[in-house]
């Protein structure tokens, strides 16, 4: 839950957004700057530790985000759910690279945490991935 939850964490694994702010806890701040919509601002709706965590966003973002983490043999799998693109409808042309930088950060949190990277050498390991997940095959 620490990479989705700390900001340092979070920009590690998702390269695409910078300056994180994330206060862990129903009603806490989450605000971060997106090269291509501009300052994120928004909330924590709902804080269930190593169950749910979801945001809402007042613009520039999906209005709702969700991540549900599921127990499963040898791990854990986390879904991710985006709701309610009107805010970005004027703009729908950057939502395709938004969501591939979504895909490629997801890849890159599965391989951290895998790896167990989040304790020792997260920073040497994710800079590693993030040119592999850059890098065409």
């Amino acid at each position: 839950m620490e990479a989705l939850t700390q900001a340092a964490a979070i920009e590690r694994w998702f390269d695409a957004i910078d300056d994180v702010t994330f206060e862990a806890r129903p009603g806490g701040r989450v605000a971060f700057r997106d090269p291509a919509f501009g300052a994120v601002e928004g909330s924590v709706t709902a804080w269930e530790p190593v169950i749910r965590l979801a945001m809402k966003f007042r613009a520039n973002w999906p209005r709702l985000l969700e991540y549900r983490l599921t127990p499963v043999a040898g791990g854990t799998r986390l879904d991710v759910v985006q709701r309610d693109f009107t805010a970005l409808r004027d703009r729908d042309f950057g939502i395709p690279g938004m969501i591939e930088h979504l895909d490629q950060a997801l890849a890159l949190l599965a391989t951290l945490a895998k790896a167990g990277a989040f304790a020792v050498g997260a920073a040497d390991l994710a800079r590693t991935m993030r040119e592999q997940l850059k890098t065409p095959n």
